[in-house]
């Protein structure tokens, strides 16, 4: 589970401002500041203390108090919020090392994407801010289509091949024991990346076809997947 600091009521702003000189020394990688921690304001001041402390915190959370708004105006605390996250996101495309801004207004945080999206490289290596929503939403649109090839040749007595990188089942014959519990799993039928483990079994679908999992991965040279053959030949 994701350890959280929690700090309130540090009313920086009072009384000679200490949005500069106030520390919180992390304990832990997740930072929730649950309101009345400055007012909206003195937002250069907030936000370079936001920023401070988000190159220190993988994460800081945001909660507005009642005195946030003080001198302003409740639309204005909820503005400087959406304000400062865009601010944070423009640093962190450029290249800066920040942490993750999370307003907490009419918002939630889900911890177990964001660890997919912290895991798999594809969403920092890839461009177009491609995010896990982007994947699934490319996936339902893939499945969508191979299933309605697949079932357009439903009753022709024609066998079909489908060549996939992507593993197309959560078979535990397909997986790598090692990573049984894996720390990743897809919150779809179809697991998200390629395994670097080989296989090759027989399986029934629900229709009583025989659907035979086969692959054959080489592996990084460093970490090379065991059973890889270049010269295996699969009849079908």
């Amino acid at each position: 589970m994701p350890a959280f600091q929690i700090v309130s009521d540090l009313h920086l702003e009072m009384p000679n401002k200490s949005y500069n000189v106030f520390d919180i020394s992390p304990a832990a990688p997740n930072l929730a500041l649950l309101g009345d921690i400055g007012l909206v304001s003195h937002k250069d001041e907030l936000q370079e203390f936001i920023l401070r402390h988000l190159l220190k915190f993988r994460t800081v959370f945001y909660l507005l108090g009642n005195h946030e708004a003080y001198h302003s105006t409740w639309s204005s605390a909820g503005k400087f919020l959406q304000d400062t996250r865009d601010l944070v996101e423009q640093k962190r495309q450029a290249g800066e090392q920040l942490g993750e801004f999370i307003p907490l207004n009419l918002d939630r945080y889900d911890f177990e994407r964001r660890q997919l999206q912290m895991k798999l490289n594809d969403f920092h290596v890839i461009g177009d801010q491609w995010t896990p929503d982007k994947h699934s939403e490319a996936h339902d649109i893939d499945l969508a289509w191979l299933n309605e090839q697949v079932a357009s040749l439903r009753g022709s007595g024609s066998k079909i091949v489908i060549f996939t990188h992507h593993s197309p089942t959560t078979d535990p014959r397909a997986n790598d024991p090692r990573h049984d519990p894996p720390s990743v799993v897809s919150c779809r039928p179809v697991g998200i990346g390629h395994t670097h483990f080989n296989c090759n079994y027989v399986d029934l679908t629900k229709a009583g076809a025989r659907k035979r999992i086969y692959t054959n991965q080489r592996g990084y040279c460093f970490s090379q997947s065991s059973g890889y053959d270049q010269e295996r030949v699969i009849q079908i």
